[in-house]
């Protein structure tokens, strides 16, 4: 089942599920393969302290398909229990804190090995600061006592010059920060760092910009505006003038540029000779004028260091609306899914599940205010030309998967449509972030003033309630 459906995480060792909790949560992910290209609505608001306030959402993200955690700029961290009782939605508050003053830039979080604890990281844009937390998981007794789990401040870094923070890992204490073209590598426990330069290369003068950043093995998976590039991760407590035995690899884009990207969780392929030799991901990458492009990325540590690209579907968009807007508020309404002529459209924000096998974007046409929640399954073959680029004088290899011929397109269905006369007035209804929780079908956006809103699968809020029974 694991090979088809994602499957929501269950926290007990196998032998101690039971076999009816087991069956709901099979029925569970079931349902929810059913239902998530289905319209839906209306959308369930989330109650926040400064709902009122105009305040960046800094982070979005599902845990383990159970919990929401949102943090804002203001520094109001919130983790809500989507799932208290395992098999009924419920939207409990189950963890919060409050960071100093406003002015938050960033926050990255991450599990650790066990998926016990859940870590995260902040950085301050004015002080200069950064700060590491955690907070415990799956604490049903605290549940049970009316107890909310609480986070707990691990490490406050000092930074000497403003930069984003883009990953953490929580195994080897290490969190890693931008700016400009240098990636900085800091164990939290001491403070050392070390930085790594990435070669600003002419590209035709374009910029070449770092945009998100992931601990990948023995390496720095580093995805740029216009590449994907591979840096042996250095230790920052060892000498400055550290060797690598690694090379470094790139892959570029030919005529796209990737702003942003949502990344699944990075998988190590099991390998009984090597372990640890190849991890795999995908990534949904956005170009303003050429539309969305889905790839898988295959990199290879041993015997031979390589990084492989493949296209496995792509959606055009700017000259083409494949789906239009619906004329509800917030309710979705059956719509065909034809093409109409001449209907400019652009993404606002998209995201790929942690196993890349769904995903959502929000789609808006040029000349409207009404944006489209769209969400797609992966494709289930892997088409599209691949380019495996190893180390050496191929590394600087382009891509032109974009002209490549039979790429699929992404299967894409409008699933609900959201309306609002202003998209940047006060509060502003325009929708810049979003995630899914891939196994229960749940999707959550936030807006440019900082509302957070929830979709669950079928017509009603109350539609899961009948999943399980």
């Amino acid at each position: 089942m694991r090979t088809r459906l994602p499957i929501p995480y269950i926290s007990s060792d196998l032998e101690d599920v039971s076999a009816k909790e087991l069956e709901r949560l099979l029925i569970h992910a079931l349902r929810a393969e059913e239902s998530w290209l289905l319209p839906r609505g209306p959308a369930t608001i989330l109650k926040q302290a400064d709902a009122t306030q105009d305040i960046t959402l800094l982070a979005l993200t599902f845990v383990l398909d159970r919990y929401l955690l949102t943090v804002k700029s203001s520094g109001l961290i919130i983790m809500w229990d989507l799932f208290e009782d395992h098999t009924k939605p419920s939207l409990s508050l189950y963890a919060s804190h409050q960071l100093g003053e406003s002015g938050w830039l960033s926050c990255v979080s991450s599990l650790n090995a066990s998926k016990s604890t859940l870590f995260l990281a902040l950085n301050h844009d004015e002080i200069q600061t950064a700060c590491i937390l955690s907070v415990p998981l799956h604490q049903p007794k605290l549940a049970q006592a009316g107890v909310r789990a609480s986070f707990k401040l691990l490490s406050q870094l000092h930074l000497p010059s403003p930069k984003i923070i883009r990953a953490i890992n929580p195994q080897s204490k290490l969190a890693l920060l931008t700016r400009a073209t240098l990636i900085d590598v800091i164990d939290w426990t001491n403070n050392k760092c070390f930085s790594v330069s990435t070669p600003s290369e002419d590209l035709e003068d374009l910029w070449n910009g770092i945009t998100a950043l992931r601990f990948c093995g023995p390496y720095i998976l580093c995805f740029r505006t216009r590449s994907v590039d591979l840096y042996p991760l250095p230790n920052p407590n060892k000498e400055l003038d550290q060797t690598h035995a690694l090379p470094v690899l790139t892959h570029h884009f030919a005529n796209v540029t990737f702003r942003r990207v949502s990344l699944s969780s990075i998988q190590p392929v099991d390998n009984l000779d090597i372990p640890s030799a190849t991890y795999k991901l995908s990534f949904l990458a956005y170009d303003l004028f050429a539309g969305l492009f889905h790839y898988a990325l295959t990199v290879t540590i041993a015997p031979i260091p390589a990084i492989s690209l493949s296209l496995i579907a792509m959606h055009p968009m700017a000259l083409a609306l494949s789906h239009p807007p619906f004329d509800s508020v917030e309710v979705a309404t059956p719509a065909s899914f034809g093409m109409p002529e001449r209907a400019g459209a652009f993404a606002t924000a998209w995201a790929l599940g942690p196993e890349g096998r769904r995903g959502v974007w929000i789609e808006r046409t040029r000349s409207s205010t009404d944006r489209t929640i769209v969400a797609f399954h992966s494709a289930k073959s892997e088409i599209g030309a691949q380019t495996d680029i190893p180390a050496g004088d191929d590394a600087n290899e382009h891509d032109n998967g974009h002209v490549q011929e039979n790429i699929p397109n992404i299967d894409g269905r409008a699933i609900m449509g959201v309306h609002s006369y202003d998209l940047r007035g006060a509060p502003s209804e325009d929708i810049t972030t979003c995630a899914l929780s891939e196994a229960r079908g749940i999707i959550a956006f936030g807006t440019r003033s900082g509302a957070i809103k929830i979709i669950y699968p079928g017509r009603t809020p109350n539609a899961w309630n009948r999943f399980g029974q």
